[in-house]
């Protein structure tokens, strides 16, 4: 999944980065027309969506299968620990050199995405807005919190969320 989950992200950027280019930077005339803007934060904002929903929907897969499963086990945490080892692998730059290696050299990091590398520190934690909105509106209308039996779902948010605070540890550890 989380191998799955980066060449989206990946496909996506490199559909984002070609599109800006032959848009916006080829035609000479949409340069001009654009000259005193800053037509690149339109890049940026789809950069840091489409991390958005690549986080939504690793979540969103690791709960599913767990709901719709009769099991009540841990094992949640193979995608979990498997997503932690995969962006700390990213994170290190093995992706980007294991790409320029089988491209020979034709693939580099470009500022896309280097780019995408930093907003994976801010655009991981809004999906946890979504449970905790859900979590809000449940406690409201005098329900509980969780439905009865499903205390796993639980641990795997508390789960993914550790994992999410980790990477952003590591990473604000790398800036200072």
């Amino acid at each position: 999944m989380p191998a799955m989950l980066s060449l989206y992200e990946m496909g996506c950027l490199l559909l984002l980065q070609r599109t800006f280019t032959r848009e916006f930077i080829e035609e000479r005339w949409v340069r001009r027309a654009y000259q005193h803007t800053n037509q690149g934060v339109l890049v940026s904002v789809q950069i840091a969506l489409v991390h958005a929903m690549a986080e939504g929907a690793r979540m969103t897969l690791i709960l599913s299968d767990m709901l719709h499963s009769a099991r009540s086990n841990l094992d949640f945490l193979v995608p979990v620990l498997s997503t932690l080892a995969w962006n700390i692998l990213v994170r290190v730059g093995m992706l980007d050199r294991a790409l320029a290696i089988v491209t020979c050299g034709r693939r580099t990091p470009t500022r896309c995405s280097l780019l995408l590398q930093e907003v994976k520190y801010s655009m991981g934690l809004p999906r946890f807005f979504v449970v905790l909105a859900i979590v809000l509106a449940r406690v409201l209308s005098r329900n509980p919190m969780l439905l009865v039996g499903e205390e796993t779902a639980a641990y795997a948010i508390l789960a993914i969320f550790l994992a999410e605070t980790l990477r952003i540890t590591d990473g604000l550890s790398r800036v200072h």
